[in-house]
């Protein structure tokens, strides 16, 4: 459904997911980093930092969303309208089958 909370009103947002449950969360960063200009100004963004802290069992779970993740970071870092994005991911469980050396 949809998230009916204004968080465009705050400075700082902190995103906690888990595993899987990350999908809400991608969600929430669509909307702030995938917009223009005009809907910016509109959204009347206060946001300046966006915090994502996304913990995994296995670290190959990050495939699913990881590339996504990076292109926001990436919009953040050159569009200053943008607030700044901070990923931390944590494994909990080693997974010796997992080469993803993205994380």
């Amino acid at each position: 459904g949809n998230l009916s909370f204004n968080y465009f009103r705050y400075g700082s947002l902190v995103l906690v997911g888990g595993g899987i449950g990350i999908t809400p969360i991608i969600s929430v960063l669509k909307n702030i980093y995938e917009c223009d200009k005009k809907q910016l100004a509109n959204k009347r963004m206060c946001i300046r930092n966006v915090h994502l802290i996304w913990i995994m069992p296995h670290a190959s779970e990050a495939d699913l969303f990881l590339d996504l993740l990076m292109c926001y970071r990436s919009l953040a870092a050159r569009n200053p309208a943008l607030p700044h994005l901070n990923i931390m991911i944590h494994v909990t469980r080693d997974d010796p089958a997992a080469e993803n050396d993205k994380i």
